[in-house]
């Protein structure tokens, strides 16, 4: 492209990288820990039939791993499902109704399922000495099935804010911390810096 002194200055024909900021990569990271901390926790009910003792371990583990995941996806959303109202614009109290809703639906077809498999295991009991044993271990297996629901709910809510907060940024374009803010900046004075000496070097060249 020629310029109005009569030099030429060259245009990238490459398209303009974007970065995904720091917070958005965090909360997906955050919720895709969450997708395998839950079902490590639904193989602990499963091994409750199998061994008692491995069965505790792997239910600890993914509950830990999983509260976590929980905790810094809320963390990275400003504590948005526990602010109260009057913090909250009009917009973000409609999102968090939404997910709200959304959460308890889902907890409650999961709790349905899981008690209505326990009805349907009582339905098979075999009388004898060991049947109490078996019914322990059905309702031990049953209360680590139900701990999923325990964290599915904050996670369901804070998952749709989060989505809905990435979806806003990244439409925005706007970085959302400071690092995000420092990095954009200055990468806009480094092309400027370049786009000048270029142009620089090509009107002198000695």
């Amino acid at each position: 492209m020629t310029s109005p002194t009569g030099t030429t200055t060259r245009q990238s024909s490459r398209p303009a990288k974007r970065t995904v900021p720091t917070t958005v990569s965090g909360r997906r990271r955050a919720i895709l820990g969450s997708y395998i901390g839950f079902p490590v926790i639904l193989v602990s009910a499963v091994l409750c039939f199998v061994d008692d003792f491995a069965a505790l371990i792997v239910w600890c583990l993914g509950t830990c791993f999983t509260s976590g995941c929980v905790f810094g996806l809320r963390r990275s959303t400003r504590r948005e499902d526990l602010r109260p109202d009057d913090e909250l614009d009009e917009y973000e109290l409609q999102r968090r109704y939404h997910a709200q809703r959304k959460a308890l639906t889902y907890a409650t077809y999961f709790l349905f399922a899981v008690w209505l498999t326990f009805a349907l295991l009582t339905r098979f009991r075999v009388a004898g000495s060991g049947s109490f044993d078996t019914l322990i271990t059905t309702l031990r297996a049953c209360y680590f099935a139900t701990s999923v629901a325990i964290l599915f709910v904050p996670f369901m809510i804070l998952r749709s804010i989060a989505d809905g907060m990435n979806h806003d940024l990244l439409m925005s374009g706007d970085p959302e911390d400071a690092e995000d803010a420092e990095d954009v900046e200055d990468a806009e004075d480094a092309d400027a810096l370049h786009t000048t000496a270029f142009t620089t070097t090509r009107e002198n060249p000695s």
